[in-house]
């Protein structure tokens, strides 16, 4: 779990296996903790950023609500 000013995100796998050729996803939960509204940017940092796919690149949640986005690798 990552926490970053007032909000908590979470994958559901902590690992993937993915086979040369193929793909693999998994979701990741964000979570506002905050009073206002906030739009959470996403993205994959390091060598991963080149081939993984983060949709939708955003989420604006209410406070104390949450989401997911799908990232692809």
């Amino acid at each position: 779990m990552v926490t970053v000013m007032g909000a908590t995100a979470s994958l559901s796998a902590s690992q993937l296996s993915i086979e040369p050729g193929r793909s693999a996803s998994t979701e990741v939960l964000v979570r506002n903790n905050g009073s206002v509204v906030d739009e959470l940017s996403l993205r994959v940092l390091g060598e991963a950023a080149e081939w993984a796919v983060v949709e939708p690149a955003s989420l604006s949640l209410f406070p104390q609500t949450e989401g997911t986005a799908r990232v692809t690798f």
